[in-house]
């Protein structure tokens, strides 16, 4: 079981590096400065790899807890098979591509002439029909990255938490038992890391999403005098999600520090 589980954490953490690297740096120089500064290509690539990343992390997040889900409650101690493991990364990249193509779509790149002699560019969404298209898009993302993954999340935990709670099953008593006591220490102790992991994931994606929300269905929230600042604020918070992960893998998980310099090949 634990086996199972390392490749996905495994592939978490390297979904949230591309998430850090896509989204933050590129995401606060257009936020601090004003101004598109990354050429008509990128406005329509870049939105749509930060949302893909995104959304991959969200994904992963729940088929992690769905696997320990299915290992502990149900007390499948079996690996998942490698070209099951292949066919739901595949899933996972497949479904996150297509939620976030209207982020490729409905773009709009151009200039807007501020003073004469002074241009400058800009990037943005640019949705047909009604003006209410951006914010039903923005309140499906809402359910579908945050409200619905942390709902499932919490479902699964919730049943291996009440599973796990001062449970050792007969058939681990006797010659095994403190084989068996150890095995389900090490449950608990990873359980206990990955609800860790929702808790911060919950907190710091709530802020960026909740003012984002706002920012669509009023549109004078652009013109608040700390806008800007706000907005970068709320983005690093999300942003944090990403960076805390690793640390707490590599803190709370032993397993996954062994994996981890397995695969960089460290000594």
């Amino acid at each position: 079981m634990f086996g199972a589980i390392i490749p996905g954490q495994l592939k978490r953490s390297q979904t949230d590096l591309l998430v850090n690297t896509l989204c933050l740096p590129f995401t606060l120089v257009y936020t601090l400065q004003g101004e598109w500064e990354f050429g008509s290509t990128l406005c329509f690539l870049l939105p749509y790899a930060q949302v893909l990343a995104v959304h991959v992390s969200t994904v992963t997040l729940n088929v992690i807890a769905l696997d320990r889900h299915r290992c502990i409650v149900y007390h499948l101690e079996t690996r998942m098979r490698k070209d099951v493991c292949f066919g739901v990364i595949a899933l996972t990249w497949a479904l996150s591509a297509v939620l976030a193509s209207p982020m490729a779509i409905f773009r709009e790149y151009g200039s807007f002439t501020l003073e004469p002699g002074h241009t400058i560019q800009f990037c943005r969404e640019k949705w047909p029909g009604k003006s209410t298209d951006g914010t039903l898009y923005s309140i499906s993302m809402l359910i579908l990255q945050y409200f619905l993954p942390l709902s499932i999340i919490s479902f699964a935990y919730a049943h291996i938490w009440s599973k796990l709670r001062g449970h050792v099953s007969p058939a681990e008593s006797g010659v095994n038992s403190s084989a068996s006591s150890e095995r389900h220490r090490r449950r608990r102790k990873t359980t206990k890391m990955l609800v860790t992991m929702v808790v911060v994931f919950a907190v710091c994606w709530l802020p960026i999403h909740a003012f984002q929300l706002a920012t669509d269905i009023d549109s004078s929230v652009l013109d608040m005098r700390d806008y800007r600042l706000l907005y970068t604020i709320f983005h690093v918070i999300a942003m944090c999600s990403t960076f805390a992960n690793p640390l707490l893998y590599g803190w709370m998980n032993r397993n996954y520090r062994a994996a981890f310099l397995a695969v960089f090949k460290c000594r």
